[in-house]
């Protein structure tokens, strides 16, 4: 009987000068739009938690200072970004993705770095309310 568990990318070593091609090895990339989605849904579910409580923190503070703080609420804003940059940066994948076992690698296959999550992640949030409609 076949195995039809699809193989994890953290078992797959980085590759030599181009990805693997889906035709070559479509187990890798079979299911990955449904698996990518329903980890981005995960990720927004961490992120309103971990916002709903920074939210109430920053109240909290805002309150007790008489506004004086109130300039951190801008940390809400950024906080998704942070979040991406910060996951993706450190081990290629954000907790929803690494739940999915979906992965980020560059063009060599290697983790990215920071500046590259960052920039992804930019690239990301930039680029989807824009282009939502027309789904």
């Amino acid at each position: 009987m076949p195995d039809n568990k699809v193989p994890s990318r953290r078992e797959s070593p980085a590759w030599k000068l181009t990805p693997p091609s889906p035709l070559d090895d479509p187990d890798l990339y079979d299911g990955i739009i449904v698996r990518r989605v329903i980890g981005y849904f995960l990720d927004v579910l961490i992120l309103l938690l971990i916002g709903g409580a920074l939210w109430i923190a920053l109240w909290i503070l805002a309150i007790a200072s008489l506004g004086l703080l109130s300039p951190l609420f801008a940390i809400a804003a950024v906080l998704p970004v942070l979040y991406h940059t910060f996951f993706i940066g450190s081990g290629g994948a954000t907790p929803g993705m690494r739940a999915m076992d979906v992965e980020v690698r560059t063009w060599t296959g290697a983790a990215p770095s920071y500046a590259e999550a960052f920039i992804q992640t930019v690239g990301f949030y930039v680029t989807v309310p824009p282009t939502s409609a027309l789904i």
